[in-house]
């Protein structure tokens, strides 16, 4: 198994963006394989999974907008349709099923991330900035650094935007 702390620096928080997967992992049904009926979340996730890898956002919305009226403690499937709008440019759709997702696990990551490269898009760079803070207490992530550094890029340039308008 691999070792999510770096150990050089004796660190406790995780390098991935976790979530505990008691509130994400769903069994298959007794009747199906796993995703093969309509009584398993894991059917609409992979019908929305498979629509993204072929550009086709709005049918992913759709099989994931199924999922959630159906399952909607399956947290994965708030995180994927809030990852559809983003792609499409939906961010307030998006913020919204994001929320979802972080409601039902507050320390959800890529919930949490999702949120913050949202409110990034949407130019909401303080609110971005101050979610990347929050992921980076619960873990030690290389992309949320990241995206924080851009974000504090772009609420320089816009509070330079700003001052020389005042001008």
């Amino acid at each position: 198994m691999k070792n999510l702390f770096n150990d050089s620096d004796n660190l406790t928080k995780p390098k991935q963006l976790l979530r505990d997967e008691s509130k994400h992992l769903y069994k298959s049904c007794d009747s199906c394989s796993g995703g093969d009926c309509n009584e398993c979340p894991l059917k609409y996730k992979t019908e929305g999974d498979m629509e993204i890898i072929q550009n086709k956002y709005s049918a992913a919305i759709q099989s994931y907008e199924k999922g959630v009226n159906k399952f909607p403690d399956f947290l994965e499937l708030w995180n994927n349709l809030a990852t559809a709008y983003g792609m499409i440019g939906e961010y307030e759709k998006a913020l919204a099923a994001f929320d979802k997702a972080i409601l039902g696990d507050p320390k959800y990551g890529k919930a949490l991330f999702g949120k913050a490269v949202t409110l990034k898009n949407m130019q909401r760079y303080q609110k971005g900035l101050d979610l990347c803070n929050k992921i980076l207490d619960l873990y030690d992530n290389p992309e949320t650094k990241k995206l924080k550094n851009d974000i504090q890029r772009n609420l320089s340039l816009s509070d330079g935007k700003n001052s020389s308008k005042k001008i």
